[in-house]
């Protein structure tokens, strides 16, 4: 009868190693051996492709916009950076920043320091860029009085540099006068140049920049009656003028009588009777 041999323990150890590992024991493997945390093993996988900035940027914007607009307080986060990419060197990188900002306006607040960032496009040479801020500007809210000024300011500069802008920059005017109508109020004495004792001389209109003050001024008037008061006799002079040439940007005002105009009124009025 034959007899049955138990096989040696070397045969059976040896058959051990020939047992497939199972996943975890590879990573842990891999994570032992330092390949992982090198980041060899996925370097050596990787495409050999150098990625465009121009599209990563871009991506990147259209990324943070679209998730922004759905969540108003992921769009308050994102606002530094994306008001970083205004001054970023690539063309259509600005213009998508411009353009997402922009889109989010209606969760949006900018503060003054975001605005010193935002308007040094007006002084871009691209014409296409300077129209996509002022297009922004018109849509956005301001966060203090300050700010509007920091924009009037710079929408003057805009107008000095590039006198061609102009018909662009009354249009903006007209929309920072409607929606910020509050925040104009206590700028009207400096914008009108009104002095509390001294009548000041009448400004030229044949001046673009006057005439741009004048349109924030007639807009935000509309949207606040307390200002109408301060109107002298020649602003309302300027008023019916302007009214009467550039309609879609002016608005209709109720027209307040100084006390100056309604002497001179009565002064004309003895004189024809005499």
């Amino acid at each position: 009868m034959d007899r049955f041999e138990c096989p040696s323990f070397s045969i059976f150890q040896g058959s051990l190693h020939l047992r497939k590992r199972t996943a975890a024991e590879r990573a842990k493997e891999h994570y032992t051996s330092g390949v992982w945390s090198s980041g060899k093993k996925w370097a050596d996988d990787a495409p050999k492709e150098e990625l465009d900035p121009e599209k990563v940027r871009n991506c990147t914007l259209d990324s943070i916009c679209e998730l922004a607009s759905q969540n108003p307080q992921f769009a308050i986060l994102s606002q530094d950076s994306i008001a970083d990419m205004f001054n970023d060197e690539i063309e259509s990188v600005r213009h998508n920043a411009i353009n997402s900002l922009k889109k989010l306006s209606q969760h949006l607040e900018i503060r003054e320091d975001q605005l010193e960032i935002m308007v040094g496009v007006l002084q871009d040479f691209s014409y296409v860029s300077r129209e996509s801020l002022r297009d922004m500007l018109c849509e956005m809210k301001f966060a203090t009085k300050e700010c509007l000024n920091t924009c009037v300011v710079a929408l003057l500069d805009n107008l000095r540099r590039y006198p061609q802008d102009r018909t662009s920059i009354w249009k903006c005017m007209h929309h920072l006068g409607k929606n910020c109508s509050s925040l104009a109020l206590p700028l009207l004495p400096d914008l009108l140049c009104l002095h509390p004792y001294f009548d000041t001389p009448e400004p030229e209109m044949d001046d673009p920049a006057y005439i741009s003050i004048l349109v924030l001024v007639f807009n935000a008037a509309a949207g606040n009656h307390t200002a109408l008061p301060m109107f002298q006799e020649h602003t309302w002079r300027h008023y019916t003028y302007l009214r009467d040439s550039l309609p879609d940007l002016v608005p209709q005002l109720q027209v307040v009588i100084t006390t100056q105009a309604f002497s001179n009124h009565m002064e004309n009025d003895m004189f024809n009777l005499i």
